[in-house]
């Protein structure tokens, strides 16, 4: 084996030691693996996004709407890039408006999503265990 391709082993091992070690930390700290939410105690904007691309992957579009609405839209963002930087087709000018449109919008959903739903319905719940209401918790009444 050649030496650059040793080191691009070690490193890919290295990496995924490490996000191992990342996942059981953040986990035993908080109750789970996303930093947003571990750090914050709310869900992220890009909650349920990991299992709607996962849906619209397999060409349910309609389910991965239902796990994060915006998801068929960075999907589409995601094919976009991948078309213009790896394969060098397309607009770079276009897919900079698609990606800029796509933050947009993500955003948008993320703020009437929240407005509607949370702290009633999961997983737009509080997260008792994030590091942010276990400092504030001894200082306010957060419930």
């Amino acid at each position: 084996m050649k030496k650059k391709q040793k080191f691009v082993h070690l490193a890919a091992w290295c990496t995924l030691g490490m996000f191992i070690i990342y996942c059981i930390l953040m986990y035993s700290i908080t109750g789970g693996i996303c930093p947003f939410r571990g750090l914050f105690g709310i869900p992220c904007p890009a909650c349920g996004s990991t299992r709607a691309m996962i849906r619209c992957a397999k060409g349910d579009f309609i389910g991965g709407m239902r796990m994060n609405p915006s998801a068929p839209l960075l999907f589409l963002l995601l094919i976009n890039e991948i078309r213009v930087s790896y394969f060098r087709r397309g607009n770079k000018k276009a897919a900079m408006l698609l990606l800029v449109t796509s933050v947009t919008v993500s955003l948008a959903v993320y703020l009437v999503r929240m407005r509607l739903y949370f702290p009633h319905m999961e997983p737009y719940i509080i997260e008792r265990r994030s590091l942010l209401f276990r400092i504030l918790h001894p200082f306010v009444s957060l419930g």
